[in-house]
């Protein structure tokens, strides 16, 4: 397993006694606001998917952003794609032995990621609630050239403007250094998880490549030639403009 040592002048406790999985107050938090977290929409596949995904999210993320007060330039949405481990996914004792289990297996990944964002983003995360980050999330398994590459997600996520400006690689790096994840009855930090998160900011400054319809044509690429949940999947825990606009936003 890939991992680094930093080597500091004094070190604590954790530094210590690092490779013991101590107690995470964070590794329960799915848990913890399991009763307010809408159930996962899986998206079926469809001849005309592909289009009615993009043409569905870009307006939902449209709304959003007016119901929010803010324009799709103001920094608020982000790309953000998620590698696990492959050692990890591979890995005999996590019993991941098809795509349909390493699936469900990244899906729980991300919403941990997801999650752990909120807590550190806020510093009462039960009293906002409806300002945890929205988004939709795909996890595939080919690159963009059709080729079978290890299983991976790319996400738009929205983050509300109050925070947007503190979610970036520090926070992230905190997320995978500070938390954990059970699976299979063991502990894990998620820096043993996960190989990398990466995140940009969406500017929709008139290029493609930095626009939020280009970013949700870029996650969807695969999807016309699916044929079935093993290679592909698209979730967002309610995520529409129906949830959007039964929202209160502060």
């Amino acid at each position: 397993m890939d991992t680094t040592t930093e080597i500091q002048t004094q070190k604590s406790l954790a530094d210590l006694f690092g490779h013991i999985i101590e107690p995470d107050p964070y590794v329960d938090i799915i848990t913890k606001y399991s009763k307010k977290t809408p159930k996962k929409e899986v998206i079926p596949h469809t001849s005309k998917t592909y289009e009615s995904l993009i043409t569905t999210y870009t307006r939902t993320v449209e709304r959003w952003c007016e119901r929010q007060g803010v324009s799709n330039q103001d920094g608020c949405l982000f790309s953000v794609s998620i590698t696990p481990r492959q050692s990890w996914l591979m890995q005999p004792s996590n019993k991941l032995y098809d795509d349909n289990k390493k699936l469900d297996a990244v899906e729980e990944i991300i919403q941990l990621v997801q999650n752990n964002c909120n807590h550190y983003l806020w510093k009462n995360p039960s009293k906002h609630y409806d300002k945890f980050i929205k988004g939709v999330n795909v996890v595939e398994t080919r690159d963009r050239f059709g080729s079978k590459v290890s299983h991976h997600s790319h996400s738009l996520w929205l983050l509300h403007p109050t925070v947007a400006q503190r979610f970036n690689d520090e926070l992230i790096d905190q997320v995978l250094k500070r938390s954990s994840m059970k699976y299979k009855y063991q502990s894990y930090r998620l820096s043993e998880i996960i190989h990398s998160i990466d995140i940009q900011p969406i500017t929709n400054d008139g290029d493609q490549s930095t626009s939020s319809i280009g970013w949700l044509e870029y996650i969807f690429k695969n999807e016309p030639d699916q044929k079935g949940r093993g290679k592909w999947s698209c979730f967002d825990y309610g995520f529409s403009q129906q949830t959007v606009d039964a929202q209160t936003y502060k």
